[in-house]
């Protein structure tokens, strides 16, 4: 299991990824949003639902995973009727 997309809970991501100048990429497609966040100094947490992506999306940014800069997570968020969220977590 690759590290940078095992599933994790909330709480475990905000301890890996400090809140402080935090910046949440919801749709990463091909990372160039992720990337230029990154360079600005702001640590980051990638969301992408394609299965597909991620795995360019690790390579691309490998050393920023491997710095704790950069956390990404497989995963769709839609809403529920009654206001509640839930998240579904593709695991290979």
């Amino acid at each position: 299991m690759n590290p940078a997309t095992h599933s994790r809970e909330p709480a475990q991501i905000e301890t890996e990824v400090s809140t402080m100048s935090l910046v949440y990429d919801v749709g990463m497609f091909n990372g160039d949003d992720t990337d230029y966040y990154l360079k600005k100094g702001f640590r980051v947490v990638g969301i992408e639902a394609n299965p597909h992506l991620i795995p360019q999306l690790t390579e691309r940014f490998s050393a920023d995973i491997e710095q704790k800069c950069l956390v990404i997570e497989n995963v769709a968020v839609a809403e529920i009727e009654g206001g509640g969220r839930v998240v579904h977590r593709w695991r290979r």
